[in-house]
Formats: structure tokens, sequence, C-alpha cells
């Protein structure tokens, strides 16, 4: 896509279970969430929307578009089928209204409750998380001054929304 490689990334291990689904590289120069493509849909439901712009498009919208990594820590390691994973989507920063990103992550949403792994094959997975039970707490991550005066990543809560996800994850490529 545009001559780069900026398509979406996809990659895990069987031995760690990790995986991990990244709408945009921003590794190569050029690279930038598309509006159709590259970001991933986080819905916020009819009766609130996000505390800020996740997709940097300068509004504050119920659904937004934003370049992010969504990350399963477990899915494909042993015990996935019967104990779940951990999930988490971190959203890159936007650093303009024109797309570009940074490998930085700007927000996080953080799963309360396991997802569940279903096996469908040896390199496949179903991970997924049903309404009522997919609630995730947003932070932004914001720089901030310590006791010694420098600059210093700090996750600040800024609420609780019901994301639900049906993902399946491929590693056989």
């Amino acid at each position: 896509m545009d001559g780069q490689k900026c398509v979406s990334v996809v990659g895990g291990t069987r031995g760690g279970g990790f995986y991990q689904l990244r709408t945009v590289s921003n590794s190569e120069p050029g690279c930038k969430i598309q509006p159709f493509l590259r970001f991933l849909t986080l819905d916020f439901g009819t009766d609130s929307a996000p505390p800020g712009d996740l997709d940097g498009d300068g509004a504050i919208e119920q659904v937004e578009g934003p370049p992010a990594r969504f990350i399963a820590s477990t899915a494909f390691g042993k015990k996935a089928a019967r104990e779940g994973t951990e999930v988490a989507i971190l959203v890159l920063e936007v650093i303009d209204d024109d797309g570009w990103t940074t490998q930085e992550t700007a927000w996080q949403l953080k799963y309360q409750n396991f997802a569940f792994v279903t096996v469908l094959s040896n390199t496949r997975r179903q991970i997924h998380l049903p309404t009522g039970m997919a609630d995730a707490d947003l932070f932004e991550i914001v720089l901030a001054e310590n006791k010694g005066g420098k600059l210093k990543k700090k996750a600040i809560y800024r609420g609780t929304y019901d994301m639900p996800f049906d993902v399946e994850a491929d590693i056989s490529n």
C-alpha cells in the first residue's frame, strides 16, 4: 500500500502465547492512517463518549477510529483455552490531523476480565469477550514531572467502558 510497508502487521508466538495486531506500521517513513484502513473501530456506545480524541481527527466521538495495537498476552499459550488471555488495546499517538503516527502509546484500554480463547487449529485462535463481560479501563498516557523534575509517562484513569470484541488470530504466516 502506498509503495510502503505500511500494511497491518499481525504477529504472535506459540511458545509464549503472545499475539499482537498492529494496525499501522509507523517505523517506515511515510506511513499514516488512511480513512479506509489501518485503524481499530472503538465503539463507546450511545450513552457515553470517550474523554478525549483517540483518533486525532479533532473531534471526540462515540465511535473513534485510532491506529492501535491489539495485544493478547497468552492467546497461543498451552493453557489459553482453559484460562483465557489478558487483553489490552494500545492506541498510538496521532501527531497531526493528517494521520501521522508515532510509536508512542497515547491511550490504553485494559480489559478487566480475561478474554475467552477458542482453539481453531494449531495456528489459529478465536479471542473474544461478549457484551456485559468486556469492561475495559481507559487510561490516558501523559507526560508529567516527577519529584526530581524529570518528565515521566503517567497513566491517568479516564473511565470504564463495555468494549466487546471478537478477533480471529492466525500466526501461520
